[in-house]
């Protein structure tokens, strides 16, 4: 094996740990960058009543808020990121941007929020959560870019 085929081969399997790590930390992923995860301001308005600044200043309601991410491997190198950089984890070029249309990004974006929603309904079966709050959570109109 020469040393090129052995460090393709340790960036693809960095490549592909990557995703587990973010599933790890509860981040559903859409197609190959994208990724939707939980906002603790919409667990906290869901079952404290609690809000984030976007709804007491904006009026944007926290439950029908989703945190996202249109790609997972941004170049900008922005100084408080979270993302890893392609270069970090040995993302191969050919698989750093997704070419997911706009609208099918939008539909699954909402597809991953309700999955991560529906750990919610014996919440709303029990009373514990308003069930008028929960039913609007199910259909965000706002997006908290994570960048």
């Amino acid at each position: 094996m020469n040393i090129s085929t052995l460090i393709h081969s340790t960036h693809r399997k960095k490549f592909n740990v990557f995703p587990e790590i973010l599933k790890k930390q509860k981040y559903h992923l859409i197609e190959k960058n994208s990724a939707v995860k939980k906002c603790r301001w919409l667990h906290k308005s869901l079952t404290e009543n609690k809000v984030c600044y976007k709804q007491k200043f904006y009026g944007i309601q926290s439950h029908k808020c989703i945190q996202m991410t249109p790609t997972l491997s941004c170049n900008l190198k922005c100084k408080f990121c979270w993302r890893a950089h392609p270069t970090d984890i040995g993302i191969p070029e050919n698989l750093k941007a997704s070419n997911i249309d706009p609208e099918i990004l939008v539909e699954k974006t909402i597809e991953a929020q309700r999955n991560i929603l529906s750990g919610y309904k014996s919440q709303v079966i029990l009373g514990k959560i308003d069930k008028k709050k929960y039913e609007e959570s199910l259909n965000p109109c706002h997006a908290g870019y994570k960048s």
